[in-house]
């Protein structure tokens, strides 16, 4: 009864899930001539806050489609070069589907008089091979974190757990400065809520990678390009936040330090977070004559730091060399999970109740070297070699309770599972690989190479707790060292 019951619960959260996500917002671009504007940027803006919800692109139709949202207030923003800028009445969403149709753009008119020239960096960028969402320079700059930004960006949508998707398509792996990273999905989700915006230059996204990229990203890559210094300066910039929820306070802060001077270009960015968060959810449902509600409160604390440094020196005008450090680190991290779901037939009323709950506490800790070498000329030639080593460690320690009792005496405990998992992991990463690019005809022919060795330890002690005592289950232990050597070469 207990196990059909919770194969429910599951059904319905993942249809629920399903269900947010498959609602959109969808339309046409068009302009005087009833031909479709491609590549037209397309913004979603809170209507109270005017602040940028969503941002996407019409496609080689002039259609377009926005997913992922919350059910609230919405102004459409539409804008095109050489077209008036479009801005819609309020859009009132309350999670349906809804289709605007055709929305004209009609041509700009000028009157020049003066001239002056400046540039503006447009918010999304549609290149051949990839999109590119800005953040530098646009109003994505300041007060948002990584996370955040992933949510806006276009074609990507991110679930309850943050697993990300792309047009759809999970398995999207994420690069940082062109480079895949080795987090896991929780842990991934947790360094890119501590990466402020003020450190990202923009995103790169990449929904059909090229064979110059590993196979594991075919479902989609997501590169994020973070800040380096442009001019020949030295500067240092300083961000601070904080915000006071209705429990906890959280505050970060963020620094940015740059040196350019004649072939040297050096930059350091180093970030601090501070996180604490409350939730709580409520669930009810009747289904097969059964009736269930349960109730969710979750708590999370951490203090993570993260340290990125590179330099580059310009050995002439076509070759330089570089090096590049990047850390985090998260300590003692605390996660605290209760729920109460009550289960019984409808025509009695509840009957019997599973509260369950957990207590992690978790660390981690990320470093990775970089050195590089980089050939480019004005005839389209371009070589990179890029030597990297990478260490990845993680603790976690995980207190599971779950107690089944009758409603009708709370001392009758009918079942009570309690189990400890201990768990350390390490992963070490060595690669070299180079690629090389030129043109070809009206296009560009490239090849390269890759190396790899990837050793990984990981150590899972499970723990029955009985009267308070662990006790070691073998059935369940495990510890195991996986080595994967990679030898990989493409053309393309």
């Amino acid at each position: 009864m207990i196990n059909k019951i919770t194969s429910i619960l599951i059904l319905v959260f993942l249809l629920l899930n399903l269900q947010s996500y498959s609602q959109k917002i969808t339309g046409k671009v068009i302009d005087d001539q009833d031909l479709p504007v491609s590549f037209a940027t397309v913004a979603l803006v809170n209507a109270q806050s005017n602040k940028l919800e969503k941002a996407g692109t019409t496609d080689l139709n002039g259609e377009f489609e926005i997913e992922g949202i919350k059910p609230t207030k919405y102004l459409l923003k539409i804008s095109f070069v050489g077209l008036k800028n479009y801005q819609s009445d309020t859009i009132n969403y309350i999670g349906n589907n809804i289709n605007l149709n055709s929305i004209t753009l009609s041509k700009a008119l000028n009157n020049l008089q003066t001239v002056e020239v400046s540039t503006i960096r447009p918010l999304i960028e549609v290149e051949p091979d990839k999109t590119v969402f800005n953040v530098e320079g646009t109003v994505n700059a300041a007060g948002s974190d990584a996370l955040e930004l992933l949510r806006k960006a276009p074609g990507v949508t991110l679930d309850n757990s943050n697993n990300i998707s792309l047009k759809g398509t999970s398995g999207v792996i994420v690069y940082i400065d062109g480079k895949p990273s080795i987090l896991s999905q929780d842990d991934l989700a947790t360094y890119l809520e501590t990466l402020d915006a003020s450190q990202i230059d923009k995103f790169e996204i990449i929904s059909n990678p090229s064979a110059k990229y590993d196979a594991q990203g075919q479902a989609g890559i997501i590169n994020i390009i973070l800040k380096k210094q442009k001019t020949i300066s030295s500067s240092a910039t300083i961000n601070l936040g904080y915000n006071q929820g209705n429990y906890f306070p959280k505050y970060k802060a963020a620094i940015t330090g740059n040196y350019k001077k004649n072939k040297l270009n050096s930059f350091i960015n180093y970030s601090f977070n501070n996180r604490k968060h409350r939730s709580f959810s409520s669930f009810y449902r009747e289904q097969n004559n059964n009736v269930f509600e349960r109730n969710d409160i979750h708590k999370r604390a951490g203090i993570s730091h993260n340290l990125k440094f590179g330099s580059d020196y310009a050995l002439n005008n076509k070759h330089s060399i570089g090096i590049a450090l990047d850390g985090s680190m998260v300590n003692n991290a605390s996660s605290e999970s209760r729920s109460n779901t009550f289960l019984g037939p409808e025509t009695i009323g509840y009957t019997q109740n599973l509260s369950a709950g957990s207590n992690e506490t978790r660390s981690r800790q990320n470093g990775n070297i970089n050195l590089n070498y980089r050939y480019n000329d004005t005839t389209g030639h371009s070589l990179s070699i890029d030597v990297d080593y990478g260490n990845f460690t993680r603790s976690n320690y995980s207190d599971i309770f779950n107690v089944y009792s009758d409603i009708a005496s709370s001392s009758n405990v009918l079942n009570t599972i309690n189990y400890v998992n201990d768990n350390a992991s390490e992963i070490t990463l060595k690669t070299m690989k180079t690629d090389y690019e030129q043109n070809l005809f009206s296009g560009k022919i490239g090849f390269g190479l890759k190396l790899s060795d990837v050793t990984t330890q990981n150590n899972l002690n499970f723990y029955d707790k009985i009267n308070e005592q662990l006790i070691i289950n073998e059935n369940r232990t495990n510890y195991f060292t996986y080595t994967e050597r990679v030898s990989a070469a493409y053309i393309s």
